[in-house]
């Protein structure tokens, strides 16, 4: 039973499909069936049932993949423990992240995080939801998240970076371009364009503050990326609420940020870490990167 084994067993554990599992470690989708075959000949048990395309646990890889999980964790924080005797000065660290703070604020953290220590490897993980974070953090196979805040049910500490409000994107060409903020009652007759995915949070955020004022928002489209959302609003085919972040630099070159009136919408953007665990002196670091490239980034808020 080796580490390699046990990632492939991992992997096809959660993905329950042995291409996406190989995908995710980077694997051709034989190599990954061959670990498998290997693990379950050394252990003379069946770990997976697989019907055409469908692939379940059987009891015996149930029974396993908690101890796999162990074991991987384990084996990674040794290794960092490891690099440390070099004083944090090499090492990895593990983020994982949304889609907009990794476009729009991880950048800068990066840089900040690289010009102090060059010779610490950042290992990115992005995720389109917090719950997905959430869940790698649980099993350990990131060191801290940078999203918005978890449900508290799940355990985990989470640490306030800044506070951010949603704003309105409207195309230059909209009327509502010429306001600087507006009332949410001003919305009622508008065409929205919202993201696709259920349970996304500017979505929900969006939905709710539109019920919130006693209306439901007409949805002209749909998108699963900011881009393509941005770029529909660019063409005056809608308008919609995004994180400021986003707003400040959009993807379309004819988009307007307004301020909407109090009640305003807002989104709380934390670091989340697993309590009781070991976090690496380079985990720590890059923290204190992010607390401080977030203090410049809500005071130039303030400014703007």
């Amino acid at each position: 039973m080796t580490v390699a084994q046990l990632e492939c067993f991992r992997a096809v554990a959660r993905r329950r499909h042995f291409a996406r599992a190989a995908d995710t470690l980077g694997k051709t989708q034989p190599a990954l069936t061959v670990h498998v075959q290997r693990l379950e000949a050394d252990l003379g048990v069946t770990l997976f049932e697989r019907t055409g395309k469908q692939v379940t646990l059987t009891p015996a890889g149930e029974i396993l993949l908690p101890y796999a999980e162990k074991i991987l964790a384990d084996n990674v924080e040794a290794r960092v423990r490891m690099a440390e005797v070099h004083g944090g000065t090499l090492g990895v660290v593990r983020i994982g992240v949304i889609p907009t703070i990794a476009a729009h604020f991880l950048p800068a953290v990066f840089k900040e995080f690289k010009s102090r220590f060059p010779k610490v490897r950042v290992l990115l993980r992005e995720e389109s939801t917090t719950p997905m974070l959430t869940a790698l953090l649980l099993s350990r196979e990131i060191d801290l998240s940078i999203a918005l805040r978890p449900h508290r049910s799940a355990g985990l500490k989470p640490h306030t970076l800044f506070t951010e409000e949603f704003c309105l994107g409207v195309s230059t060409q909209h009327a509502l371009s010429a306001h600087a903020s507006v009332p949410i009652g001003r919305l009622k007759r508008e065409k929205f364009i919202l993201y696709k995915t259920p349970g996304h949070n500017t979505r929900e955020v969006t939905l709710q503050y539109c019920r919130n004022a006693g209306f439901e928002p007409e949805v002209a489209f749909e998108s699963e990326q900011a881009e393509t959302i941005q770029y529909l609003v660019a063409s005056d085919l809608g308008i919609t609420l995004l994180p400021e972040m986003v707003l400040r630099h959009p993807a379309g070159q004819n988009i307007s940020m307004v301020r909407i009136q109090a009640p305003t919408p807002r989104r709380t953007v934390v670091a989340t870490w697993k309590p009781g665990r070991y976090l690496s002196t380079n985990a720590r670091q890059f923290l204190q990167c992010a607390e401080t490239v977030a203090d410049a980034w809500y005071a130039s808020s303030k400014r703007g």
